[in-house]
């Protein structure tokens, strides 16, 4: 099954992640949603995500989840550690940027 050039780009598909930012009790939380054409491409995108593991689980904890064609990433971490939540979304970005890329190119 292949990808079409324009599958990925029109619609719904087109939005930007949706990114929300909520301090909680004793954290920061942020949760990224991202809608895929299906629900296949989006379990692809969370088990290469997934291979991936946190580079300081202790500060930053991030769980992965596929609901229907929506992949949606949650991050918590310490006020204190504001800049390696950032650091951790930028490298899921690249990370799903780099995914749709392959997906769009050899299809799945």
């Amino acid at each position: 099954m292949e990808i079409e050039e324009d599958s990925i780009d029109e619609g719904e598909n087109n939005k930007q992640p949706e990114i929300i930012s909520v301090p909680e009790k004793d954290c920061i939380a942020i949760e990224c949603k991202m809608v895929f054409p299906t629900q296949r491409y989006a379990e692809i995108c969370k088990d290469v995500i997934a291979v991936d593991k946190e580079l300081q689980p202790e500060l930053v904890s991030r769980e992965l989840q596929v609901v229907g064609n929506k992949l949606i990433v949650k991050y918590k971490g310490l006020p204190g550690n504001v800049k390696k939540l950032r650091t951790a979304v930028g490298g899921l970005l690249e990370n799903l940027m780099l995914s749709i890329r392959t997906l769009k190119e050899f299809g799945n």
